[in-house]
């Protein structure tokens, strides 16, 4: 496996983790993850995991443009 894809506990991220990195609530991301379907590894029933990989790909996806000279 090469450095670029390979997973490591460092690319890993608690809830709160990824909650304190947006900026947003526990309500905010289930709600992302219910609604939107953000990924995530559930470890227990209140306890989740977030690959930050998986958190990129999940906003490239979800990426608006509504300028088009910003494609340019």
């Amino acid at each position: 496996m090469n450095q670029s894809t390979e997973t490591t506990l460092q690319n890993v991220l608690t809830e709160k983790d990824l909650c304190d990195l947006l900026g947003m609530t526990k309500g905010q991301v289930a709600d992302l993850r219910n609604r939107k379907g953000l990924p995530f590894i559930k470890v227990s029933q209140r306890n989740r995991l977030y690959f930050e990989k998986d958190i990129i790909e999940f906003f490239k996806t979800q990426r608006m443009i509504l300028n088009r000279a910003e494609l340019d």
